[in-house]
């Protein structure tokens, strides 16, 4: 089983977590924690499959938990399963604490670039029909900045040619637009719009 690397990520002023082991023993425990919530708990090996690795070091009996999992369990239907899990986990932590939000960002980012089977469930849920964790976000801010950049140079342009003035001063009002999208981002706006887009697209 294959995990795929999740996008780069900007880093945090303080590291949540010392090693791979104590970033996925984090996400473990929320998934673990939500299937109790739902008073639905994970079966032993259902619990044990989340810390498999084919690289990085992991529980002793590992291999033989891959085996009898290979023999008991459908890869698709469990990785759903652990998805939405990790889905309800997030949002639900997000919604409380931003801090909250950041220690799982912070340990996705921690074992990103290796290999590791829980990455699959949370590189399943960005690529799926419902939203991922992560950083789709990235992408669509940068998308709503280059948009936001055309627009300006557009609207600056077209204004130029209704009020002539210096170029100095054109250049102002693209540092303004500037100013007032980063503004926008910092006090959360973009956030919620785009947790906004999510809900209705989810």
């Amino acid at each position: 089983m294959r995990t795929q690397d999740l996008p780069t990520m900007p880093r945090s002023s303080t590291a949540q977590f010392a090693n791979s082991r104590e970033a996925k023993e984090f996400l473990i425990s929320k998934v673990v924690g939500e299937a109790n919530r739902r008073g639905r708990p994970l079966s032993e090996l259902e619990r044990k499959m989340l810390y498999f690795t084919e690289t990085e070091p992991s529980l002793p009996d590992i291999l033989d938990v891959e085996q009898e999992f290979q023999e008991k369990y459908d890869d698709n239907k469990y990785e759903a399963k652990i998805s939405e899990l990790m889905h309800a986990a997030y949002e639900r932590e997000k919604a409380e604490s931003p801090i909250k939000s950041q220690q799982w960002d912070d340990a996705l980012r921690m074992l990103r670039g290796q290999d590791h089977y829980i990455l699959v469930m949370a590189d399943r849920i960005r690529s799926g029909t419902r939203s991922g964790i992560l950083d789709w976000k990235l992408w669509s801010i940068g998308i709503i900045v280059a948009t936001a950049t055309l627009a300006l140079v557009f609207f600056g342009s077209w204004l130029n040619g209704l009020f002539p003035f210096p170029q100095k001063y054109l250049l102002l009002v693209y540092l303004l637009g500037a100013g007032a999208l980063w503004v926008l981002w910092r006090i959360g706006v973009i956030d919620k719009l785009l947790d906004w887009i999510t809900k209705h697209m989810g």
